[in-house]
């Protein structure tokens, strides 16, 4: 997935609950496929602040991910 792909499908996310699981499939997408997920969750945390935050609990479980939105 190019950069310009993961920017598109971020700026199409609503920075609420209904897009949670959208973003959630995103960032595991990216981290199964090795992609730039540093990069999206740092988009997601001046872009989507409310959405970046409810992440944090979301994907307490996922070590990789966890480890990433503590940035």
């Amino acid at each position: 997935m190019s950069k310009e792909q993961i920017e598109g499908l971020i700026g199409n996310l609503q920075d609420s609950k209904e897009d949670l699981e959208k973003c959630v499939d995103l960032l595991c997408g990216l981290q199964r496929s090795k992609g730039p997920v540093t990069e999206a969750v740092i988009a997601l945390k001046y872009e989507k602040p409310n959405l970046h935050k409810m992440l944090k609990s979301r994907l307490n479980h996922n070590p990789g991910i966890r480890m990433v939105l503590e940035l």
